[in-house]
């Protein structure tokens, strides 16, 4: 690839170098249409750059977002761990069960029969 690009070069340069003058008369359409191939060189240019800019926008979000799903899972993860953790300490396990035999004490367990019979 070095070799055929730096070949290129050198029959450029060569050409330059040892060019005679032509007397060549350049018409007006010539130049409109160099002017095309610029503005049309340009044009294909700018529209890969913003296709790849683009694709390259997209993977950073893509990335972003997985990273982003990630921490949200893992502190949700966390979050549980540390509310079974509270769950789990003897304070707590105290706690809860004097609020659920509160719920199943006889006088309550009557008092709801009696009002089920009623209805």
């Amino acid at each position: 690839m070095r070799k055929a690009l730096a070949g290129i070069v050198v029959f450029v340069g060569m050409s330059i170098a040892l060019a005679e003058s032509a007397m060549a008369y350049l018409d007006p359409s010539v130049t409109t249409y160099l002017l095309q191939v610029i503005v049309g060189i340009g044009v294909t240019c700018s529209a890969v750059f913003i296709i790849y800019f683009k694709k390259i926008k997209l993977f950073m979000k893509k990335k972003r977002n997985k990273r982003n799903k990630r921490e949200v899972f893992v502190n949700n993860a966390k979050a549980t761990e540390q509310e079974s953790n509270q769950a789990t300490e003897p304070e707590n396990l105290q706690a809860t069960e004097q609020e659920s035999n509160q719920d199943i004490e006889p006088e309550n367990f009557q008092a709801t029969e009696q009002e089920s019979d009623e209805k």
